[in-house]
């Protein structure tokens, strides 16, 4: 009685426990949850205020750009439109000195070609004083050039010989940059010969191009800025995301611990229920032995009889079956002690002592002739369950039929076949067949396969299965038993 109030104690205290932890758990996802989405909320709003910062400076810095381009492609088309008409200028002074008239293509009016007159071509000539010019015949010689800088060492070298060498020098690594940044314009000669006119961009036009680059690389960063902010607002996006599917797991977090919680209840009202089934064994075991101990007495006065000795002889096997039947409802409550049996024997021993009990139209069939097959069992429990599913087959066949025992090894396991040619168990009662109180006899109660069950599997460490074959009115239980176990 008090193991059964302890019991009931444990129970209501396991309840209260899974009430108390699933309050806890709903009331800090609940404020957790809270916590996150404003958390992002705020993150996003902030977000969205500095993007709209950033897209603003953007578009103030690509019209800057956009200025600065159309500056930079008109000083390098006047500077070359000057370059041009300088060359043209020093092709008319050379013209001049065979009295021929060239037209100047920069001074048009709208009805005739303007003439360039020897003046005006000094002008240009002269006024020039920006652009770096160098003036090379048809061999690449330098013949002239003009407002080309040179270094301050060459300046301010004092031997004649050195400054020379080091300005022709000079000449020729800006004559190398002149060819590789612009084309060259030509001095046409008076025998038609040609001069090339190489220049360089003023330095104001230089400068404005490196601003340009300096530029065009804080737009570079200003981009990887931009694309950074949506990265973050991508990744933003991503973990409200996270947050639904956060949500989502957790309300299934929830569902599972709710089955998790219906299943500890469902174990715990079991496992009353096993208390139970173990109590009444082990009652009916105690009610058995009382009246045990008569018979047996009540036997040795027959054996002291000649003329009973065979009833006596019956009388005992049928005694030792009854205390049999008591240990095996004793040991029901606790854990049995497995030892190294012979199952061939021992099932063929059941088979032997059954022969003589049940009808002699049920035959019994079995492969284990010449057969040893061992592995650890309790020899009394495991002969309840032979007996018991033998039983069952007797009376599904009414007494007429076969019985099939037949046994197979694998590496791990023996397994055990026992088949009868009944009319086959119920479809109602198929999957519920080993459940405590289902059965198809009017007067059974349903233990002795629930019982089965807990040997095989709860003292064994099997496994017990029942099938209906394909063939018609057979059914065959199978049980597993390993051939290592653990017999602590």
């Amino acid at each position: 009685m008090t193991n059964k109030i302890n019991f009931h104690k444990k129970k209501e205290r396991q309840k209260w426990l899974l009430i108390i932890i699933s309050s806890i758990t709903i009331i800090l996802s609940i404020v957790f949850n809270w916590w996150l989405i404003n958390s992002f909320n705020t993150k996003a709003k902030d977000l969205q205020k500095k993007g709209e910062k950033i897209q603003l400076a953007t578009e103030g810095l690509q019209n800057g750009i956009d200025s600065i381009k159309i500056a930079i492609e008109k000083l390098d088309s006047i500077e070359e439109m000057r370059i041009n008409r300088w060359s043209f200028a020093m092709s008319f002074i050379q013209s001049v000195a065979n009295n021929q008239n060239l037209n100047d293509p920069f001074i048009s009016s709208p009805n005739k070609a303007s003439l360039m007159t020897f003046d005006s071509a000094m002008t240009i000539v002269r006024e020039e004083k920006k652009i770096p010019i160098i003036v090379v015949d048809a061999c690449d010689d330098i013949l002239q050039n003009k407002n080309i800088n040179f270094p301050n060492q060459i300046q301010n070298t004092n031997l004649e010989i050195n400054i020379d060498s080091l300005k022709n020098n000079h000449l020729k690594d800006q004559l190398d940059l002149m060819k590789k940044e612009n084309k060259p314009f030509y001095i046409i000669l008076p025998n038609n010969d040609t001069q090339k006119v190489y220049y360089r961009e003023t330095k104001a036009l230089r400068e404005a191009r490196n601003f340009l680059t300096q530029i065009d690389l804080l737009e570079t960063r200003n981009q990887d800025l931009i694309n950074t902010q949506k990265q973050i607002y991508t990744e933003s996006s991503e973990a409200l995301n996270n947050t639904l599917l956060f949500l989502i797991l957790q309300i299934f977090i929830i569902i599972l611990f709710a089955f998790i919680a219906y299943f500890i209840f469902n174990a715990a009202r079991r496992s009353e229920r096993n208390f139970i089934w173990a109590g009444m064994a082990k009652e009916t075991a105690h009610q058995i032995g009382t009246p045990l101990s008569s018979l047996i007495g009540w036997v040795q006065i027959l054996k002291e009889k000649n003329n009973a000795l065979e009833i006596s002889s019956e009388m005992e096997k049928d005694l030792n079956r009854l205390k049999i039947i008591k240990d095996r409802f004793s040991k029901i409550g606790s854990k049995p002690e497995l030892q190294k049996e012979n199952l061939s024997e021992i099932i063929q021993n059941i088979i032997i002592y059954l022969e003589r009990r049940f009808s002699k139209k049920i035959k019994f069939h079995h492969n284990l002739e010449n057969t040893n097959y061992h592995t650890y069992i309790n020899k009394i429990l495991f002969t309840w369950v032979i007996e018991n599913i033998c039983k069952n087959a007797a009376d599904a066949m009414k007494g007429v039929g076969d019985i099939i025992v037949q046994c197979e090894k694998t590496d791990s396991n023996i397994i055990i076949f026992i088949s009868d040619t009944g009319k086959g168990i119920d479809k109602e009662i198929y999957n519920s067949i080993f459940m405590p109180g289902v059965t198809s006899k009017k007067r059974g109660w349903g233990l002795g396969l629930s019982l089965v069950k807990r040997i095989i599997e709860d003292y064994h460490n099997g496994k017990i299965s029942v099938q209906n074959r394909s063939e018609k009115n057979k059914t065959t239980f199978c049980i597993e038993l390993p051939i290592n176990i653990n017999k602590s």
